[in-house]
């Protein structure tokens, strides 16, 4: 198990760190820092925060057992509009089980990118990027070498609802849903409220059926979503916010 955390202490710079578990989660490792990873070069930003949601184990192909994450950048702190900030995500990858650490180029400035996530689906990998400012709905990237090149993001086929993280999560080896990909969101675009799963069948290309949870007045904000395989069947995570 590999854990990203952030020490955040102005809101203008991070500390990150990742750490271990080799024994389901009893015990942890020292957090080693990882900043160094991600500030190489002449477009370094200050500000990092890993997710938020999960990363990833490429599971087949020429790059299975890679593991990644996605990171997300801010080059000025909040007092800027947020115009000015400078977001953007690149993602964290190892192909040695979490010893080294690679980075990828930056992606998504001209859409403010900040929170996402990186799914692995039939056809390669999918990365749901949440835009910033006045940009709406959701983009979307795609890979087809393992993560280290990404194209351009652009707008998903979802409709509309709260511009609020997404959970993202694909499932595998079920028949009837080869390249099936869950979206849970929040619906309700005046404020966070409600949620509803999105499926798509074609890997994240259009969405055709959607599941709406209960309306009440939980105000559910950040969310998650993983496949429980044994049982066949989804879990899902909300968080308050």
């Amino acid at each position: 198990l590999f854990l990203f955390y952030s020490d955040n202490p102005d809101n203008l710079h991070t500390r990150n760190f990742v750490s271990y578990s080799d024994d389901l989660g009893k015990s942890w490792s020292k957090g080693r820092q990882i900043n160094s990873v991600m500030e190489e070069g002449a477009d370094a930003l200050p500000f990092h925060l890993a997710g938020p949601g999960h990363g990833i184990c490429i599971r087949k192909g020429d790059y299975a057992g890679r593991l990644m994450v996605p990171v997300w950048h801010r080059r000025y702190n909040v007092d800027k509009t947020a115009t000015e900030r400078g977001y953007c995500v690149s993602a964290l990858y190892s192909d040695d089980h979490g010893e080294t650490w690679e980075h990828t180029a930056f992606l998504g400035q001209g859409i403010m990118a900040n929170e996402s996530r990186i799914e692995e689906t039939e056809d390669g990998l999918i990365w749901v990027i949440r835009p910033g400012g006045g940009w709406s709905g959701r983009y979307i990237s795609r890979s087809f070498d393992g993560g280290v090149t990404w194209s351009e993001p652009g707008p998903m086929s979802m409709g509309p609802a709260n511009n609020c993280d997404a959970g993202v999560t694909h499932i595998w080896g079920k028949s009837g849903y080869e390249n099936t990909v869950l979206v849970s969101r929040v619906s309700q675009i005046p404020c966070r409220r409600d949620m509803e799963v999105l499926l798509s069948r074609d890997g994240g290309l259009t969405f055709t059926d959607k599941m709406a949870l209960p309306e009440g007045d939980a105000m559910p904000g950040y969310s998650d979503l993983c496949v429980i395989e044994e049982e066949e069947s989804l879990a899902g995570l909300v968080h308050c916010r």
